[in-house]
Parts: structure tokens; sequence; C-alpha cells
């Protein structure tokens, strides 16, 4: 094509480009105009279980309370929200839609807006590769319309964005960060191009797509290593001027996340990882342990859409001799070998972030990126062999328009998956089925939480589904993390299922009302129907039994501390829970680690101490300090180190001897929650110290400051997973607030990453830097 006509094709070219992009857009809103509406939701799958609830508290926060969602009280009795990974508390499509729509519209638009944009972004990034690579003027329009589609509307990143919601925005951010990146490298602003880098992938981490971003970064780092480091001189120099600093901006931004998130990790299960099992996974093609090939193929048909992605992949051996197509063929095949099986361990072992990514068929996400990018540009390699001469642009548009309109019904069709998207539950549905949720919603605005222990039992994630509708609290659901390690031992006592009356009686012993046996039915997370989980309380039994409802804030009438750390200490609080003397209704039982700051006054407020002997506490020094402050003898148990369950009798004969000398009848505190993260208690007497016990699981996290006539108060586990203060005589209102040191230093590096990103973007506005040259092919 001669210089002329290529000019007088420019704006033609801008044209088509922008239809083609804003019709890629539109597509999913016109694929699916049931989810345009703050109705119709996917009930059976993940977005509606748990992700619905993170925009419930995103919404509530942002525009009820006016404030960032830093905690959540919808589950696990209250827990860090912002501070979870999964949580896109700082993902701005997010934010914005949060801000000013209900959650189920705002969530409905963030999966739909990201297919679209999705597809956009392998738009651009297929027709700019192969721009930089193309052996003729042959324009490339074809190949990328067709590779978009593949990619935004191909069945994996379709289901995942459906499904998952966050992970589907992380793949939508994918390609336009690779576009970024080829921009720093060879294109004619690379400090412009390096900021928005930046940003992009500051964003997908704020997407809370784990294992996407994972795998995204790793791709980012092999291709700058292959197009890069080990590239042309020009590539080498701009790689250390620009993406060295954009990746500082990057590391910056993403502490907003992280410090939160590492300040709180040691409170969940997975502070040392996934359990080996579970980081290994069962690969494709996997079963048993063992490796079967045809397994392996029928999973890759099943993810290129029977194997309609993948049929035009190897034509982009055709463009071998380009940089960029040898890294997009490289990273194709390092997907598929590590989904498979074969390199998961290797990344699994040396590379800290994959443990704790579950099983390698994660490692797909390289897969979902490059196939479709690579069937473009296989495409696009074929015509140019087969079409040799020039051809107009609108020819060009055309075939792109035909083939993609003629693989969208091969690409929609996801089987019993497509039954969920075609025909989604209205909400008015789904609240149907929980008849008696409106009545335990209530209940759970008065005096206790709403919960199940059975968090395997088909129907238990439901219970989250519901407290995010009806506003009802809930310690059980599922919010994309491992159940909190302090709740885990509570609940399953030393790794084993507790029997069904203990249960009942620890449920009495959490603060919180219990759910009544669930209807006799299969114990299976699916109906007859494959997408109606079956929920507890249906057929018209009660779900909550209010008077075994403990009240949110008590003043108990004994107080028993337990002073040691580890095994010995949670052993004898289980034994004191277990014991028939035990009464929830005005006992609490307070955990006092070794280095615990235990006032006189508190020590006097209870009405017994266990000592457990460990490395730092002996029983003999506690003794001298107990005599000091007045503490009778009586009232303490020792137990040596070797102490276990089976002298339980010795506890429970114990707390029968101590039931004469409660400390007064147990009575209720005024309990008033501003908002998420500030709550105010008020007890009617304050003539002495006591210990309030609120039902908060506040002493499992960190951050909480509790504060009373402006004095600073220690705030200690009770009873498991709840709080206990002590309120000293004359102090009668708890002003407790979440302020957590981690975010505020977060926020201001976030910060200077920020402004590092912005001042790349913008210091490139009046000059500009001459594109790499790319030899020609041989």
């Amino acid at each position: 094509m001669s210089s002329e006509s290529t000019i007088q094709a420019r704006g033609p070219l801008r044209l088509i480009h922008l239809a083609c992009v804003a019709l890629l857009v539109g597509l999913p809103f016109a694929l699916y105009p049931q989810f345009v509406s703050g109705e119709n939701v996917i009930y059976g799958w993940d977005s509606g279980q748990s992700h619905l609830a993170r925009f419930r508290v995103m919404t509530e926060a942002l525009q009820v309370e006016g404030q960032w969602p830093l905690w959540q009280t919808v589950s696990y009795g209250g827990g860090p929200f912002h501070a979870n990974p999964e949580n896109p508390t700082l993902y701005p499509p997010v934010l914005l839609l949060t801000c000013f729509l209900p959650p189920l519209l705002a969530m409905n638009l963030t999966i739909l807006l990201h297919l679209g944009l999705a597809a956009a972004g392998m738009y651009l990034c297929t027709w700019t590769l192969w721009m930089r690579m193309r052996t003729s003027p042959l324009l490339g329009i074809a190949g990328s319309l067709l590779a978009a589609v593949f990619f935004g509307l191909g069945l994996h990143v379709r289901l995942e964005t459906f499904n998952l919601v966050g992970y589907g925005a992380a793949y939508a951010l994918a390609p336009w960060i690779l576009l970024a990146l080829e921009a720093v490298l060879v294109g004619s602003r690379p400090r412009r191009a390096a900021g928005f880098l930046a940003l992009l992938m500051a964003s997908q981490v704020a997407t809370g797509g784990l294992y996407v971003y994972a795998y995204t970064f790793l791709a980012v780092a092999l291709w700058v290593l292959a197009r890069g480091l080990l590239g042309q001189a020009q590539a080498r120099r701009r790689t250390l001027k620009w993406l060295l600093p954009a990746a500082l901006a990057v590391l910056l931004m993403v502490l907003a996340k992280a410090l939160p998130f590492f300040d709180w990790i040691e409170s969940t299960s997975r502070d040392s990882g996934l359990r080996e099992n579970l980081a290994r996974g069962t690969p494709m093609g996997g079963r048993s342990g063992s490796f079967v090939f045809s397994d392996l193929l029928s999973d890759i048909g099943m993810r290129t859409n029977g194997y309609l992605v993948a049929v035009l992949a190897p034509l982009i051996l055709l463009l071998e001799r380009r940089g960029a197509a040898r890294s997009v063929i490289f990273l194709c095949l390092l997907g598929i070998v590590a989904a498979a099986g074969f390199l998961h361990p290797i990344l699994l072992d040396h590379l800290p972030p994959f443990d704790r990514i579950r099983g390698a068929k994660r490692a797909w996400v390289l897969a979902a990126i490059f196939l479709p990018l690579a069937s473009g540009l296989g495409l696009n390699a074929l015509l140019a062999i087969i079409w040799k001469k020039w051809r107009p642009i609108w020819a060009e548009l055309g075939l792109g328009l035909l083939l993609a309109g003629a693989c969208l019904p091969f690409l929609l069709r996801s089987e019993h998956y497509q039954s969920a998207l075609d025909q989604p539950l209205s909400m008015d549905a789904c609240l149907s089925l929980y008849k008696n949720w409106p009545v335990a919603a209530k209940a759970m605005g008065d005096d206790g939480r709403v919960m199940s222990f059975s968090v395997q039992a088909g129907g238990t994630r439901n219970e989250q589904f519901i407290a995010s509708a009806l506003g009802a609290e809930s310690p059980a659901g599922h919010f994309g993390t491992a159940f909190p390690s302090a709740i885990a031992a509570h609940v399953y006592s030393r790794g084993g299922p507790l029997e069904k009356s203990l249960r009942i009686k620890r449920a009495k012993v959490l603060s919180v009302g219990r759910i009544l046996d669930a209807p006799k039915q299969p114990n299976r997370e699916w109906g007859p129907d494959r997408r109606a989980p079956y929920p507890p309380g249906i057929d018209g039994q009660r779900i909550i039994s209010v008077a075994d409802t403990r009240p949110r804030a008590m003043l108990p009438a004994r107080v028993f501390g337990v002073l040691g750390e580890g095994r010995g200490g949670r052993d004898v609080m289980y034994a004191i829970f277990d014991s028939d003397s035990f009464d929830p209704a005005r006992d609490s039982v307070i955990a006092l680690d070794d280095e615990a700051r235990v006032e006189s006054a508190e020590l006097l407020a209870m009405n017994a101490l266990v000592l457990v002997e460990s490395d730092s506490v002996r029983s003999a020094d506690w003794e001298q300090r107990l005599l000091a402050e007045g503490i009778q003898a009586e009232r303490v148990l020792r137990l040596g180190s070797e102490w276990n369950t089976a002298e339980g009798q010795q506890i429970d004969a114990w707390l029968q001897a101590l039931d004469g000398i409660a400390s007064g009848s147990s009575q209720k505190a005024e309990f008033a929650r501003l908002n998420s993260s500030e709550v105010h208690v008020q007890r009617a007497s304050a003539e002495r110290g006591r210990f309030v016990v609120i039902s908060e699981t506040w002493p499992l996290y960190g951050g909480w400051e509790l504060r009373s006539a402006g004095r600073r108060l220690n705030l200690h586990l009770a009873d498991g997973v709840a709080s206990a203060v002590f309120l000293a005589a004359g102090e009668r209102k708890l002003e407790a607030s979440y302020k957590p040191v981690s975010v505020r230093i977060g926020f201001g590096l976030a910060a200077l990453g920020l402004l590092l990103a912005l001042w790349l973007c913008w210091g490139e506005r009046s000059s500009h830097t001459e594109p790499l040259e790319i030899p020609p092919a041989a």
C-alpha cells in the first residue's frame, strides 16, 4: 500500500477501531439483558453466594455509613474486609458502581462491563501485535475481532467472570496490561506507557482475582525477559529506564492491600499457605494421582469450546521469526503444560505466591489469555499468505464480523451452566426459599447472631447469600477466605468435628443464636434442578430459638480466666465449655496470653483463674502475684504442662465448687453499632469494676481501639471468639473503633505510588521517542 493510500485509510481505520471497540463492549449487554437490573441473580454460583455479600458491604459502607469499607459484620461474626485480598475495596470501577447503585445491580454491571472490556482489550492487543510483526501491509482486523470474541465470550473467561466476578475483572485487564507493556518496549511514548502499565497492574491486584494476577505477573516477567532484557539494546534501555520506576509504583500502590493483609492473615488458616494437597491439587489430566492423556484432551476441549479457540493458534508458527510471536507460543505452551501438572511443582516450591493458589489447573490462566491472542495472530498470518494482494478495509472488517458472528453460537454454548445465565432466579424467588429468614434477620438486629456450625453441609453457603440479601449477620458462610483459625479450632475441637450436643452448647457460648435441625433432606449441595441448594429452615421450620440467644453485650455473673497460651490453654477452655456446671447464660471464660497486661482490678473481678504452665508462665510465680493482689488461693486451679482433656472431671468438680461465689447476676448492657467500624456499649450501673462480654470477634484480629472516659482499655478473648473488656468502677460507657495502623501506612505508601505513576503518565506530553525499529522477517 502506498504512503498516500495509508494516509487516506488512517481516518476510516480509526473509525473502524472505535466501532469495533464499542460493539465488543456493548455485546455482553445485548446478549444478557436480564442482568441489566437489580432483580436477577445467578443464585447457584459464587457470584450470588459470596460476591453479592461483598458488594452489599461496600454499598452500605460507602452509601449509608459514608466511610471506607474496612470492617464487615455480615460474615464470621465480623472481620477485616479491606484486608481480604479478594475484596475489591480499591478497584475503581467497583468503587464507582457501589457508590451510587444497589449491590445486586452493581455486581451485575461489573460482570457485563468486564466481559466487554476483556473483548475490547484483546481486540486492540491482537491488532497492535500484528502491526508490530506483520510481514505485509494487511490490516489484521479480522483476526483481532476473532481473538476478541474468543477471549471475552469464550467459555473459560465468560464463566469465570459470571462466577467469581473479581477474577473476571482481572482477566479483563490482562490484554490491556500486555498492550501497555508492548508500548513501553517498542512504542513511541514509553514513559507514558510505563505509567499506564503501573496503574493497570495495580488495578488488577485490586480486583481480588488472586490466581489470575499471579499468573499475569508471571507472564509479564517472562515477556520482559524475552522482549526486553534479552532483546535489542534499545529495548534493554527502555526496560531499565521505564519499567523499573513502573514496578516501584506498582509495589507502592499494592501495599494499600498488602500491609493490612499481612497484618490480618495470622488470624486465618492461610497464615502458612494452603495445605500441600490443596496447593498441588488435581491437574488437568490427573486422576487419583496418575496422568491420563484423554482427560487432559477432554479438559482442554471444554476450556477451548470444543477446540474452537485452539484450531487457529498453531498458525502463529507462520510468524515464528518474530519475537512477540515466539513469546505468545511459549506462554500458551507454558500454561497448558503447567495446568497439566508438569511444571506446577516447580512454581509451588520456588515462587511463594503460588503456594497459596489452589491446584495446578489455575495455571490455565496463561493459556486462557494467550490462546485467543495466538488464534487471532494465526488467522492474520494465514490471510496474509492466501490473500496476498491488498484488500479494502471494509472487506477486512466484513470478514472479521462474519467469522466472529459464526463462532458466537459455539462460544455461548456451555451445557448446564447456560441455563443459569438464560434463566436466572429473581431475588424475590430466592428469598421465597427462606420462609423464616426474615424472623432470623429481625432477631439478628435485636439480641443475637444467626449461625450454623455445619460449614460443610449443603445449604450453609446459602446462609451467606441470605445474610447479604436481608441484612442478617452470620458467623458462617464464605467470603473467599479460609475459616479463621481461632473459630475453626473452636468449632472443630483439635481437628475433629464436634458431636451435635457439644456443637449446640458451644453455639450458646459463642453468644449467638442457633439454627435448629435442618430439614431432613439429603446432605448435598444441589437440589433436583441443580440450581437451588437446599436451604436450612424451609418447609415452615423455625430458623432460630431466640430463647437460646445471648445478648450482644452482657455482664456475666461468673468470669473464669485461663492464663497460658498454646494447646494447653485451649484444652482448658474447651473443658470449661463442655462442663455441665458451665452456664452460657451467665458464665464467660476469658483467655489471657502469657504476656497479657492484666491489672489488679481485672484479676479481682474474675471468679476463678486457671494457670496452665508453659515455658513463659510458672504457677509458682503467679501464686506470689495473686497473693499480692489479694486473690484467694481456693479460687485458683493450677494445671501442669502435661494436663489434657482426659482430666476434665477435675474442671467440672472445680466449677461446681465455685457456684456460690458468683459476683452477681448476669446483666445485659446496652449495645449500639454506629457503623461497621464503630460500636458503643453502656452499662446501667458503674458502681464497681466488671467485665463486659461483647458478641464481636475483635480479639481475633488487630486494629480495634477501646476507650472509656479517655482511657485506653485492654481487649481480651472471651468464650473462644467473643470480646471481653474490663470497665473499672465509675466507667459506664465503652467506645470501640476500628483503626488499623497498617491501613493508614498502606494508604500513605499507595499515594506515593500513585503520584509516581501519574508522573510517568503525564511527563511526556510534548515529546515522544522514536518507536523501536523491528527488522524485517527473513
